[in-house]
């Protein structure tokens, strides 16, 4: 009876061990696995009921060591228990990197080794996410788990009005790397958007576009506009201006960032700021690492998903663009930047000489006004900076010096597209590539 018992026993715990195998297997470590089973082999040899079960028995430890079995976390239990919604994305670090976790009520639940669960309370609501209990300063953001979880009516809207409290004048989305190996892994940041220092002149009026771009949202139709034009002619002071006029909620996109930037990533982004303008800032910069079809992917999903989003590119060096950029219907419309006229040039130079407190009479604001003919406004606003320890004399000196560091920039853009074009080459032949393709 005893022997009898023990057989139970045991082909209890062997049916118990299976069906949870049963349940998410995955195939690990065969070797011992198939070890076991010609062990139980030479045991049915044998005719002995007992040395049977207990070959079974080892077969199933073997088959529990081979198979990877994922029993429930902690953290996994609790969100079943309380029925919470399970995301994987950004968010935690979001939260983390901008401090907006420390704008609402929080505390560590419980622990989850090597886990601390958080819990956040926004309008009697809760979302929960993981940090690591040991920190490794090098990389903070590395210690969080991209899952949270949180109740089924979390109001994310209220989180982030609370964000964009903390960014009143825009978010600047760039990469944080902390090592620079592209094998590491690499995170967004958000930073304050200043656009205190920029001010628009021109031809162009930042109200009314900003008027047709919010009557095209409100109707669900999608606007994306090429601003093109060199460096310094008022393409991103624009952006700017026009983000003034409708609610400052602007996400500016670092180029580092645009080609590396996943569509789920921008997605959450765009889906719970609901920025009226998506800028991608030198957007020739972004497109020159041949990843093109990811952006122009990035793009079409912005158009289709978020039309009340308009998207602005800045561009610099317009040529060296790939021709898929700028086949019709990728932007909607192309606009361009020229330097400044001589009215413009005079506003300009007005309004920065004033800015310096910088005493001007009408002769010097004309002999500046003239002078500096096919220079952009940046230049014009270095100018009346300096003017501010420099006499008039220097004028001359300094806009030369202006027109030699032009050259050199068309002289390096123009050694770059040819270097740019002989990589693209190389690239075709590294992999085989022909005309046809």
């Amino acid at each position: 009876m005893k022997k009898e018992s023990k057989i139970k026993e045991q082909s209890k715990k062997i049916l118990d061990k299976v069906v949870n195998i049963a349940q998410t297997p995955v195939i690990r470590k065969t070797a011992r696995f198939a070890s076991a089973l010609l062990g139980l082999t030479a045991q049915i040899k044998a005719k002995d009921p007992f040395s049977v079960v207990v070959g079974v028995a080892s077969i199933v430890d073997a088959a529990l060591d081979s198979f990877e079995v994922p029993y429930p976390t902690k953290t996994e239990q609790f969100a079943k228990a309380n029925d919470l919604t399970v995301t994987s994305g950004v968010l935690p670090k979001i939260l983390v990197d901008s401090h907006l976790w420390e704008k609402f009520p929080n505390r560590i639940v419980f622990s989850d080794t090597p886990w601390l669960v958080r819990q956040l309370e926004v309008g009697g609501e809760s979302l929960y996410y993981a940090e690591l209990s040991e920190s490794r300063a090098s990389d903070p953001l590395a210690n969080l788990s991209d899952v949270f979880y949180h109740t089924k009516n979390f109001d994310f809207n209220s989180l982030f009005d609370k964000l964009w409290e903390m960014f009143p004048q825009g978010v600047h989305v760039s990469l944080l790397n902390p090592k620079r190996k592209a094998w590491e892994e690499k995170h967004l940041r958000l930073h304050h958007l200043s656009t205190d220092n920029y001010k628009y002149i021109g031809d162009l009026n930042p109200s009314s576009f900003a008027e047709q771009i919010v009557s095209f949202g409100k109707e669900g139709i999608s606007r994306s506009f090429m601003l093109a034009g060199r460096p310094g002619t008022g393409k991103t002071s624009f952006v700017y201006d026009v983000a003034k006029c409708i609610s400052n909620k602007i996400v500016k996109i670092d180029p580092s960032v645009a080609h590396l930037l996943h569509g789920s990533d921008l997605d959450f982004l765009l889906e719970y700021l609901k920025p009226d303008i998506l800028l991608f800032d030198d957007f020739d910069r972004a497109v020159s690492s041949h990843d093109t079809m990811n952006l122009l992917f990035l793009l079409e999903n912005i158009k289709n998903r978020f039309p009340k989003t308009s998207v602005f590119a800045t561009v610099n060096y317009f040529e060296k663009l790939d021709k898929a950029i700028i086949r019709p219907g990728r932007f909607d419309k192309i606009i361009w930047f020229q330097p400044p006229d001589y009215s413009i040039r005079e506003e300009i130079a007005e309004m920065y000489l004033k800015e310096n407190k910088v005493s001007y009479s009408k002769e010097l604001l004309d002999e500046i006004s003239k002078k500096t003919e096919g220079l952009s406004p940046v230049y014009i606003k270095e100018l009346c900076t300096r003017l501010r320890h420099d006499n008039a004399e220097t004028i001359d000196e300094i806009i030369e010096e202006f027109r030699y560091s032009l050259e050199v920039e068309d002289d390096y853009s123009q050694q770059q597209g040819e270097v740019d074009g002989e990589e693209d080459f190389e690239e075709e032949e590294e992999f085989g590539l022909d005309d046809e393709n």
